[in-house]
């Protein structure tokens, strides 16, 4: 999402395994990333599920995923409530960049020519 706003740093985050640890008693891998402006995040990733249990900011702030439960989830949990439709990131920029808020000039409109 924010590649598609446009508020991506500019420049490539670099990520490197640091190593093994366990984490509520299950085996992680240890990833540190590095953004362009030097903004640093520590991840643990459950090596098995393949999903974050912790992430550590630069400032100390501490995110955690606990009492994690292997079990099947009601399939009424994935449908859409009545009246909702997906959202699509895409089609609401297109629609933005054809406003008259947007800067360019739209592509469905001729070029004028000074």
């Amino acid at each position: 999402m924010a590649k598609l706003a446009g508020i991506v740093e500019q420049g490539d985050w670099r990520c490197e395994r640091s190593g093994k640890e366990k984490i509520g008693g299950r085996d992680t891998i240890h990833y540190r990333a590095l953004s362009p402006s030097g903004q640093q995040l520590s991840g643990w990733i459950d090596a098995a599920r393949k999903f974050p249990l912790r992430i550590e900011t630069q400032d100390g702030a501490i995110i955690t995923a606990e009492n994690i439960r292997d079990e099947a989830q009601p399939s009424e949990s994935f449908e859409m409530p009545v009246g909702l439709r997906k959202f699509d990131p895409r089609a609401l920029i297109k629609q933005i960049k054809q406003s008259d808020v947007w800067v360019d000039q739209p592509a469905h409109l001729p070029q004028v020519k000074p």
